[in-house]
């Protein structure tokens, strides 16, 4: 682990433990020492190299569903923290979670904005500034929804 912050117990959601503990029952490797996605290569002792799932799976899947942005493990990390923060999780929450030693680092690479607090942290202002212009700012979407909607 890089960081004592890494080395911290996740929650996990009973579903997961139930998936996991249905993979280990019929898992080629399961012996005590072997690893959950071992590599048959190595015969269990290590894992798969992380590009290997990446490109034998992920990759494939992401393009029968349409998805054409380059993608790779970071991009899941990136959701994880804007979802949770987007859903109303405060910034320790987050940073404990994604397993960051800085929630500086969790703020700054990781979580974004998401498109409907954005609108309503402007509404806010113009309300603060206009009060009357408040209610009468128009549409909800931004244009860039309304150009990807039309181009779907």
């Amino acid at each position: 682990m890089k960081t004592e912050a890494s080395q911290k117990p996740v929650p996990m959601d009973g579903a997961l433990l139930d998936a996991l503990q249905d993979w280990r029952r019929q898992a080629p490797y399961r012996q005590t020492g072997d690893w959950v996605f071992a590599s048959p290569d190595m015969g269990g002792k290590q894992p798969y190299w992380p590009e290997t799932p990446l490109r034998c799976y992920v990759h494939p899947a992401a393009k029968r569903v349409g998805i054409t942005k380059a993608l790779g493990w970071h991009s899941f990390r990136r959701t994880f923290a804007t979802l949770l923060k987007g859903g109303g999780e405060d910034v320790k929450t987050v940073q404990e979670l994604m397993r960051h030693a800085s929630s500086r680092l969790t703020l700054d690479v990781y979580a974004q904005a998401l498109t409907p607090a954005k609108r309503a942290a402007h509404l806010k202002l113009v309300g603060l500034i206009h009060p009357a212009a408040a209610t009468a700012i128009g549409p909800l979407w931004s244009h860039a929804e309304e150009v990807e909607s039309v181009s779907a």
